[in-house]
């Protein structure tokens, strides 16, 4: 999601702009566009309704402080052959490991045609509920279509959360605050949340009932059993891995092992995975044990 912070223009602007970049034409295609990207050169297009794709470059570096401006909102100045361009930062497609661009695409505007764009959400002050952990809050949207003039699209619609003092408050899509007369919200249930506080998570204590006298819980039984296969296991492989998710893990001699719904009962000595992997080599993690050879 873009930042919206406003970069200075050196370079001549189209009304409404306040960006602008300096883009010639493009010959090398294909994957030999490998070569501009070493030498810090962005390869882009520029398309529109009414033109045909234009391949183009332009200096990386100088791409990068626009768009961390403009995102895909802010109407840019594109020179192109002496040739002012007005455009949106369409698309850009991201190297998956470094997370900078390979490739730009320039969508060409008509300044008197409206045209449909996604605009971040963003959150603004500090809610009371939260200040006094009376509640959590939870963002659902993050950004929303909106339908505008390319001069009158907003960078970025902010929600203020500072009226939000109770579990349940929210605000909601019919509360954004745009200029309606000029930015079309194309959300179509004005009821749908924006962002709301929920009560915050409690967590659930499960008891074993005592056993009586003479008689071995079920949860003593199932402790014995796991030792025994975790120690078999443990000797095979000299580790254990199992796949799941945890909400706590339980220890047992020389190994840890991670809490299973099926195995509550009996078990004691809960402690924090951080805690315990200060003290043991051999952590797991696991939700069920069927990667054991039994099962309960």
């Amino acid at each position: 999601m873009a930042k919206t912070v406003k970069q200075k223009s050196t370079g001549p602007l189209i009304p409404g702009s306040s960006y602008s970049l300096a883009a010639e034409n493009r010959v090398v295609l294909g994957r030999k566009v490998k070569q501009l990207r070493r030498k810090g050169i962005l390869p882009a297009n520029i398309t529109g309704k009414h033109i045909d794709s234009i391949s183009v470059q332009l200096r990386l570096d100088e791409f990068n402080k626009v768009f961390s401006g403009a995102g895909e909102t802010g109407l840019v100045s594109l020179e192109l052959e002496g040739k002012l361009h007005p455009v949106l930062i369409h698309e850009i497609h991201w190297d998956p490991v470094y997370g900078i661009p390979l490739h730009a695409d320039f969508l060409e505007v008509n300044l008197s045609e409206k045209v449909v764009a996604t605009v971040p959400i963003e959150i603004i002050g500090e809610s009371p509920a939260v200040q006094a952990e009376e509640g959590v809050l939870v963002q659902q949207m993050h950004e929303v279509e909106v339908e505008a003039l390319p001069a009158e699209l907003p960078e970025k619609i902010e929600v203020d959360i500072s009226g939000l003092a109770a579990v349940d408050d929210a605000v909601k899509v019919g509360d954004l605050k745009v200029d309606r007369s000029k930015v079309e919200v194309k959300e179509e249930d004005p009821e749908r949340i924006v962002v709301s506080i929920a009560a915050p998570a409690k967590e659930e204590v499960i008891e074993e009932a005592p056993a009586a006298e003479g008689e071995v819980g079920e949860g003593e039984k199932v402790e014995k059993r796991l030792k025994r296969v975790l120690k078999k296991n443990l000797n095979r492989n000299n580790a254990f891995y199992v796949v799941g998710h945890a909400s706590a893990i339980m220890d047992f001699p020389g190994c840890v092992f991670c809490q299973s719904s099926s195995v509550v009962k009996g078990m004691k000595g809960w402690r924090s995975l951080r805690e315990v992997s200060k003290t043991y080599s051999k952590v797991g993690w696991a939700s069920s044990l069927r990667d054991f050879d039994f099962s309960i």
